[in-house]
């Protein structure tokens, strides 16, 4: 009977228990319906059990300061690049200006998230572009972002490699494969040039193809769909092009891409040759920017796409590969 007694007991502590904590919760005492919800299935922040909304450590006033700062990410002491920002919620334009100084101050609605495309779109002479989030939540913030100024690249040399001398001449006749290898690198101190696209133009009445299949830092070699117009070919001649897609700077060193040229059923004749250039891609402004808001208004390539001007650094020098139709290399 005892055994029976201390059972029945137990399934009344347990009843009293659940029928208190619905009471609990359906009166919310001591906030327990607050406890509950920010247990059950809310992975949003929460302040005392309530999620923190927007605006909740917004000043009266409604206006966030932003201080932003831009400092040469490949500078070796500090030092600020000049910089344009313009300022989205959404597609619709809320500020723009430039930094000239050592940081610029942005007045902002707290409580919004906001784009922000920062450049300096001087032709040769500025930064490369980068968009970053800024979700404003209090009455001061500051915002950094590390910009890479615009420097030079230079092609150091096309050679043989079949080649003992690695000279940059090669005995090509109709219907032959041969290889090539052009070495390239940042020239200037610091700064960087920005997604290079390697241009080679051929002449098409005796050059089938010319491709390049790797770079030597393991960089994969992309494809380019449009190339600048500003940069023509030769009458007669035809560019191929391939994009090393990434930001080459000084402490990446030399680079070597490797690739090969074929011949048609024509021989090339002798004195007949390859021309090889390096163009960098920058992000230029449209001129309808403010109507047509961030993603159509600013656009990366090689070239102002309205105008077909430079937008970059400049381009490099250009190097050459010969088909002598001598000697067996």
């Amino acid at each position: 009977m005892r055994g029976k007694t201390g059972k029945s007991d137990l399934a009344t502590i347990i009843i009293f228990v659940l029928i208190a904590g619905v009471a609990a919760y359906a009166f919310d005492f001591g906030g327990f319906q607050t406890k509950v919800d920010g247990w059950v299935g809310d992975s949003g922040s929460q302040q005392g059990g309530n999620e923190i909304l927007a605006t909740d450590n917004c000043p009266s006033d409604g206006v966030t300061t932003l201080t932003l700062y831009t400092p040469d990410k490949l500078a070796s002491t500090a030092t600020n690049v000049v910089t344009e920002y313009y300022i989205f919620d959404g597609d619709q334009l809320v500020t723009s200006g430039t930094n000239t100084g050592s940081s610029a101050s942005i007045a902002l609605t707290c409580g919004k998230d906001f784009k922000v495309q920062l450049l300096n779109s001087t032709a040769t002479a500025g930064a490369y572009g980068q968009i970053v989030d800024v979700k404003t939540r209090q009455a001061k913030q500051s915002l950094t972002v590390p910009m890479v100024q615009m420097g030079g690249a230079t092609i150091l040399s096309i050679q043989n490699p079949a080649d003992p001398s690695r000279n940059s001449n090669v005995s090509l006749v109709a219907g032959a494969t041969k290889n090539f290898e052009i070495k390239f690198a940042a020239n200037v101190t610091q700064k960087g040039y920005n997604n290079p696209i390697v241009m080679c133009q051929a002449n098409v009445s005796s050059i089938q193809s010319v491709s390049i299949g790797s770079f030597s830092d393991g960089t994969t070699v992309g494809s380019v769909t449009a190339l600048p117009k500003r940069v023509s070919a030769t009458a007669g001649y035809v560019y191929y092009a391939f994009e090393y897609g990434k930001l080459l700077n000084p402490t990446v060193g030399v680079i070597t891409a490797v690739g090969s040229i074929t011949a048609s059923s024509t021989t090339p004749y002798t004195g007949d040759s390859m021309t090889c250039i390096l163009v960098d891609q920058a992000t230029w402004k449209a001129s309808n920017y403010q109507s047509v808001g961030l993603a159509a208004g600013f656009k990366t390539g090689a070239e102002n796409t309205e105008t077909n001007s430079e937008i970059g650094a400049r381009d490099s020098n250009t190097a050459t590969y010969y088909f002598s139709n001598t000697g067996g290399y």
